[in-house]
């Protein structure tokens, strides 16, 4: 029944009386009758919680902490998440799934917090409840403890994709670095087995931890400024052998089956195939004493070598020695690792060696260079049949840099660096050169000058021109050592090489080589 009131104009107290208490029973009334947001049926409160938790861009740490700003305390530590998660249990129940499993959460390489990445603050910042909810991460491999901060992403099982931002080459070379090879070396692309040394980066054991992720794919990361950059090495060590660890599934061991199997009873051709798989390797092989490159920074032993094979029985051995030596390609960074590798294998091992890459770095002990010590040691090999010297630039012309930064050419003779004539006692090889990698990439960068050849004297690239004929010269002369004609004329003038005609074989001087070639075969030039 409508109330009827008598309001009096002059009467302002009983105009407020009467208008309250009309009032506040019609807003009685109301909030009584009005629906209370549980009522509301579950799709339209599903609908408002994504209007307001879920991104249609990545959430990155700054972006979760504006959302996040309910905080709490789950087992002694104080965990933050979105304020409507705080307003009860049903809403922390019914929220919390939809904000951490919808939205695409990405934590950069740089962190906010200087000592811990963001990834590692973001997580210790959740509960696990919560973390246990995400499905889809980006996260840039930290520069500091990625290994604890990969631990912790492998907690989240629910997790259905995984991008991790990584610079490949750049993680190479470091570790590269650490292993003490040559600094400058290091530009030129790594091997496939020099990506191998990957697997020591810090953070891989906690990375290799994570398993059974249906989608794992190593994507660029970002530089201070947030820009894309870098990203894995295509075909690499990171997209063939770790991505299908992270997303295979960890099964049961099968229970071993009874009965006997003897490796000897295959054919010998699905032997050597095995033997193949096993010891020939794709790219050079770094011979060195120190731990694999598999071996993870933490454990005190490596895995056992694939030529533990070689000590199975002696018909084993005869069939597999030669695989490994004979068809690999060897690569040493220093003559000394050359000098220790040789002095290590038997001369059977040594004469199945075919294929050696050099790089030369020089060093003197009580007077005497290394170098000298070592390639004389070459002659052991009588298989050998390429063989490559990379000469390092401040190795070679320490005098060539000057401070116009051009080359000179007072120690441009190849041939007088130490250890270098012994080259010319070598016998056989059906590829040898000398090679310098600096000098290389001037000429490349000089022949893009429209005055190429033709500099004025005093120009760099004039000394470019002139020190890649005096190294093809060279190593045409190596060439005709390997077939017993040896230059002396070069290897007796260290000045040939400021001259304008270099010395070439004498016709005379041929012939007679020629006539005692079976009769000097075993005398070498001595410098």
């Amino acid at each position: 029944m409508p109330h009827v009131v008598q309001l009096d104009p002059k009467s302002p107290q009983l105009l407020h009386t009467v208008s309250s208490e009309v009032y506040d029973q019609d807003t009685r009334w109301i909030t009584a009758a009005m629906a209370n947001f549980w009522d509301l049926p579950r799709p339209v409160r599903d609908h408002i919680y994504r209007l307001h938790l879920v991104r249609e861009d990545k959430i990155n740490k700054a972006e979760h902490d504006k959302i996040a700003t309910h905080y709490s305390y789950h087992r002694d530590r104080r965990t933050r998440a979105p304020s409507i998660c705080g307003v009860s249990e049903d809403a922390d129940e019914e929220a919390a799934p939809i904000y951490y499993s919808e939205n695409h959460f990405e934590f950069k390489r740089y962190s906010s917090v200087w000592y811990l990445p963001d990834i590692a603050v973001f997580l210790s910042s959740t509960s696990t409840s919560h973390a246990r909810l995400i499905r889809t991460l980006s996260v840039d491999w930290p520069d500091r403890y990625a290994r604890e901060a990969f631990l912790e992403v492998a907690k989240l099982e629910r997790l259905e994709k995984l991008l991790v931002g990584v610079d490949e080459a750049g993680m190479v070379q470091s570790m590269a670095k650490r292993r003490h090879y040559q600094h400058w070396y290091q530009s030129l692309g790594a091997s496939p087995q020099q990506q191998l040394a990957v697997q020591r980066h810090p953070g891989m054991t906690g990375l290799l931890a994570i398993t059974g992720v249906p989608h794992v794919e190593f994507v660029k990361t970002h530089g201070y400024s947030g820009e894309e950059t870098a990203g894995p090495i295509a075909g690499g060590y990171l997209e063939t052998e770790v991505v299908p660890k992270l997303m295979a599934h960890i099964a049961p061991k099968p229970r071993k089956k009874k009965g006997k199997f003897r490796f000897l009873d295959l054919p010998p051709e699905l032997r050597n195939r095995v033997y193949s798989l096993l010891l020939r390797m794709e790219g050079p092989v770094h011979p060195s004493p120190k731990p694999p490159s598999s071996t993870g920074r933490k454990e005190k032993t490596g895995p056992c070598s694939a030529l533990s094979i070689l000590a199975v029985n002696r018909e084993v051995h005869d069939e597999t020695v030669g695989i490994f030596y004979h068809y690999n390609q060897f690569e040493f960074y220093f003559p000394t690792q050359l000098h220790a590798f040789l002095l290590s294998l038997s001369p059977q091992r040594q004469s199945f060696i075919r294929d050696i890459t050099l790089h030369y770095h020089n060093a003197k002990s009580g007077g005497i260079d290394l170098a000298e010590l070592t390639f004389p040691m070459l002659k052991q090999l009588t298989g050998l049949r390429r063989l490559l010297v990379k000469l390092e630039t401040k190795a070679w012309g320490r005098s060539w840099w000057h401070h116009n930064n051009t080359f000179g050419l007072r120690d441009g003779n190849p041939s007088a660096l130490p250890g270098m004539k012994h080259l010319f006692n070598l016998r056989g090889i059906l590829d040898i050169k000398v090679d310098d990698t600096e000098l290389q990439s001037r000429i490349d960068k000089s022949k893009k000058d429209d005055k190429w050849p033709n500099f004025p004297t005093n120009n760099a690239a004039s000394s470019h021109v002139k020190l890649e004929l005096i190294l093809k010269h060279f190593n045409d002369a190596l060439a005709d050592a390997q077939k017993g004609k040896v230059n002396t004329k070069l290897l007796e003038d260290d000045e040939w090489h400021k001259k304008k005609d270099f010395p070439a074989i004498d016709e005379h001087e041929d012939e007679d080589e020629d006539e005692d070639e079976d009769e000097d075969e075993d005398e070498d030039w001595k410098p």
